[in-house]
């Protein structure tokens, strides 16, 4: 019998985030994601991985709605792009 070598448990809708992604996404750095990311109202991770923890966007897209943040969404699709730093 044959596997697919890669078996996808991500549904269409779902982008995954780690902390670099979370730094260009809230345009801070990684000293404030981890601060961010501890605090009692940011969204605990969909997973804990060896690497780190991973949120998933849709997740985060409604916490920074709800603290009136402003996402940078072109900078998942472009991870070079410049971000302005924001506390």
């Amino acid at each position: 019998m044959s596997y697919p070598r890669h078996v996808s448990t991500q549904t269409p809708s779902e982008t995954f985030l780690g902390n670099a992604e979370l730094c260009s996404l809230l345009g801070v750095t990684r000293q404030r994601i981890a601060q961010i990311t501890k605090h009692p109202d940011f969204p605990p991770p969909r997973a804990v991985l060896t690497m780190g923890s991973i949120w998933d966007l849709a997740t985060v897209t409604t916490w920074a709605e709800t603290k009136g943040r402003t996402l940078n969404l072109d900078a998942l699709n472009n991870p070079t792009t410049a971000t302005t730093k924001q506390n």
